[in-house]
């Protein structure tokens, strides 16, 4: 029973890096988007013979011990914080970092915090003050005329 928790372990790590690599993947165009990766460790491993034991009647000695793993675990998804490449957008409103740091932003809601964002895309409200540009899929936005 053993065997099966171990590849099951393995199979769930497998997947896990799956879906890492499909949101990196999904998210390929997204503006200011930072990729990440799957970090995965060891478990347990059990020593069945130690290095250097004798492994017959004659005096055999092993030089190299048997142990078997108990599986794999994950250990996080940490995110790649490195620099992107910069691009001419031609809309004065895009704005990029060169180099490490967020845009620090005002939030009216609650003035005594001040949130991070990534570099992002900006439009002009009616007031003339900026703020980031939303996002909707396809399928969320509200068709007022009948497709042809």
């Amino acid at each position: 029973m053993q065997a099966l928790h171990t590849a099951a372990t393995g199979m769930a790590a497998q997947e896990l890096n799956v879906q890492v690599i499909s949101n990196n993947i999904a998210n390929l165009r997204t503006t200011g988007f930072k990729k990440q990766t799957a970090a995965f460790q060891d478990l347990i491993y059990e020593h069945v013979r130690r290095v250097g034991a004798q492994s017959s009647d004659q005096g055999t000695i092993l030089p190299v011990g048997v142990d078997i793993g108990g599986g794999v675990k994950t250990v996080g998804t940490p995110r790649s914080m490195t620099q992107g490449t910069l691009s001419q957008t031609g809309n004065d409103l895009d704005l990029a970092v060169s180099g490490e740091g967020f845009f620090k932003i005002l939030m009216p809601t609650a003035p005594t915090s001040t949130p991070a964002t990534a570099p992002s895309r900006w439009t002009i409200r009616a007031a003339s003050s900026p703020r980031k540009a939303t996002r909707c899929s396809r399928r969320s936005r509200s068709r007022t005329t009948p497709r042809a």
